[in-house]
């Protein structure tokens, strides 16, 4: 009885030693887990512009509690579609779509190529409004009907398989780490 007595405070003790190094460890396992799916978004999240993945950001909320996100517009459409919708414009006249590469900039479109647009309204010299847009690059609209899009959800389906398979190398090499293996 003794003897069962000694081998169950050794067992207790051990699992107490286990408990604590776990409790040390696993921290650093969630960690360098959040460090790597941020890592893999920053590089590998599907871009257009580059605006979307570099909007992703990584917040330690907790010692074991860790954020990837993005406040992107685009992310959240990405992710999970959009419904059809209409645009209007608020506080000009009409919209100012641009149809063709050569007339877009970072922050929307140039301005020469509205001044060009603009003068040759003015002095259409035989030709039909569509020609002039065309010619120039820009449409101008009183409203745009913007298509549903489906949800690509590039996160679920390629990031979260990358990102358990990571956890689950680092939580392998802690329990390595603490003799488990």
């Amino acid at each position: 009885m003794n003897l069962e007595l000694q081998n169950m405070e050794k067992t207790v003790n051990e699992l107490l030693d286990i408990n604590s190094g776990i409790k040390r460890e696993y921290p650093k396992v969630i960690k360098q887990t959040a460090i790597f799916a941020f890592k893999e978004i920053k590089t590998d999240y599907p871009k257009k512009s580059g605006f979307a993945r570099q909007s992703f950001q990584l917040a330690g909320l907790t010692p074991t509690s860790y954020e990837v996100a993005s406040k992107a517009p685009q992310v959240n459409v990405l992710e999970n579609g959009a419904r059809a919708h209409t645009v209007r414009p608020k506080k000009r006249k009409y919209l100012t779509i641009p149809i063709k590469d050569s007339v877009k900039t970072k922050s929307g479109i140039k301005q020469s190529a509205l001044n060009k647009l603009f003068k040759e309204l003015k002095k259409p010299k035989g030709r039909k409004k569509y020609e002039i847009f065309k010619d120039v690059g820009i449409v101008l609209s009183k409203k745009a009907n913007i298509p549903a899009r489906r949800a690509k959800k590039p996160l679920a389906k390629i990031f979260v398989p990358k990102i358990d398979k990571e956890m689950i190398k680092n939580t392998n090499e802690m329990l390595t780490k603490l003799g488990f293996r």
